[in-house]
């Protein structure tokens, strides 16, 4: 029987790794965050854009061998585009994309500023205020990207431009994902 991965990708400083692990944790699920395998990566003399490559390179083949060993668990991260997800066969990657292409930059940095659990902070809280507003209009450009991607390949897109909405939608979407495994295993179990 095959179960897929629920895999949350997306925008950086979106709220994946916070409300993933949230998810995880309520389903009793592994959470496999593919920051850890970039921040490995990072200690190595290396361009920012081969340190991406790699994580990506990384990811694709983390996640096979996940598939393959018919894990159950939660992968997050930002290294796979909605294309890169449709490499997958259909039923093993249940891929769902966040961002927030309608954030206000100033406002957005406040509430990363405020954190959302009051144990670990977004690293952008200790970066220079005026590079984290211009960091977070590259990234709310690539919200937008995301949600057009998605949209061409029918992969739901969560927009989390307001953190409680974003969250609420994307513990949603696991409902949906849940019920449908459930729903599998019941129809194993008849058969």
């Amino acid at each position: 029987m095959n179960i897929p991965i629920f895999y949350v990708g997306g925008a950086s400083a979106s709220g994946k790794s916070f409300t993933g692990s949230k998810i995880a944790q309520d389903a009793d699920l592994a959470i496999v965050g593919l920051d850890d395998y970039y921040n490995q990566i990072a200690k190595e003399d290396l361009t920012d854009n081969t340190k991406d490559d790699l994580t990506k390179e990384l990811s694709i083949i983390l996640l096979g061998h996940l598939i393959e060993s018919k894990a159950q668990c939660i992968v997050e991260g930002a290294y796979l585009n909605p294309y890169d997800t449709l490499k997958f066969s259909a039923g093993h990657l249940y891929p769902v994309f966040c961002g927030y292409p309608n954030a206000d930059p100033k406002k957005r940095l406040d509430e990363i500023n405020l954190g959302k659990d009051g144990k670990k902070k977004h690293w952008l809280t200790w970066k220079d205020p005026d590079y984290a507003i211009s960091w977070l209009k590259t990234h709310i450009d690539g919200s937008k990207w995301y949600q057009n991607e998605c949209k061409k390949y029918s992969i739901p897109f969560v927009d989390f431009s307001d953190f409680q909405h974003g969250e609420s939608e994307l513990m949603e979407h696991y409902r949906k994902f849940a019920k449908k495994i459930d729903q599998t295993i019941a129809n194993v179990c008849e058969a």
